[in-house]
């Protein structure tokens, strides 16, 4: 099972947002993933905040991804999405329709900044991407909160508003500092995880393109049905537009009153 990842978060699309910036950078992720058993590969790249490329320009610039990738014959298949970034000026573009679900899909994943989260804002974008038959997949929560309790309060909240949740590989591994770290590990103990991916930016280093070690670190803190639901299943799921399952973990001791 550990040659059929799906990652659902990359910035792998070269000099095109913040993410990779050549075309040997690009193919050193590719090879990185394609080597370490992602079988599937969703290109995110922002939109609505520094970056505002089109729909076409999204689809075009995936192509000659998956161009390159032929080329390499790197056997990896690549399809396009979008992160898209709920900010003051979202609304419009919501209704608009400016964004790219996940390719073949009803997904699509948002992000937030910290600074908007006790706004009705995210309420609304919710609501009326819901309106649209768009199903919002929050990329990242364990950056937006300054405690655990708040993670979940928030969360649940956003679960019940028929949110899901993908947790950064970086996080879990222990990248981003202590906060980070345990708010991650604490929403997938909460069941307040469904996908985790790697929101890769480059072709080598800490944020590259690949899921092998943090399922290893999931399997060993839980089990390995719980990490394969969460970087195989339901990714597949999300990849055939399918139902995500909520994700149902046994509380570590460390965790119990």
């Amino acid at each position: 099972m550990k040659n059929k990842f799906v990652d659902t978060h990359c910035h792998a699309l070269w000099d095109f947002d913040d993410g990779v910036k050549s075309m040997d950078e690009s193919l050193a992720l590719l090879r990185c993933a394609q080597i370490t058993g992602i079988v599937t590969l969703f290109v995110t790249p922002h939109i609505n905040g520094i970056y505002n490329p089109t729909q076409e320009e999204i689809k075009s610039k995936t192509q000659e991804l998956i161009d390159l990738k032929n080329q390499n014959s790197i056997p990896i298949e690549v399809k396009y999405a979008c992160e898209f970034r709920v900010s003051d000026e979202s609304m419009q573009e919501i209704i608009d329709k400016k964004y790219v679900c996940y390719q073949d899909t009803d997904y699509l994943l948002v992000e937030f900044v910290r600074r908007i989260i006790d706004l009705r804002l995210i309420e609304d974008a919710l609501y009326e991407l819901k309106i649209l038959g768009v199903k919002p997949i929050i990329a990242h929560p364990e950056r937006y909160f300054d405690s655990e309790r708040q993670a979940i309060d928030y969360c649940k909240k956003w679960l019940s508003w028929g949110a899901f949740f993908q947790i950064n590989r970086t996080s879990l591994l222990g990248f981003h500092g202590e906060r980070i770290d345990k708010i991650s590990w604490r929403l997938v103990s909460e069941g307040l995880a469904h996908i985790v991916a790697s929101d890769a930016h480059q072709g080598e280093g800490r944020r590259e393109c690949r899921l092998d070690d943090v399922h290893g670190a999931i399997e060993r803190r839980f089990t390995t049905s719980i990490a394969d639901d969460l970087c195989i299943h339901n990714p597949k799921a999300l990849s055939l537009n399918e139902e995500l399952k909520q994700i149902s973990v046994k509380k570590p001791w460390w965790h119990k009153k």
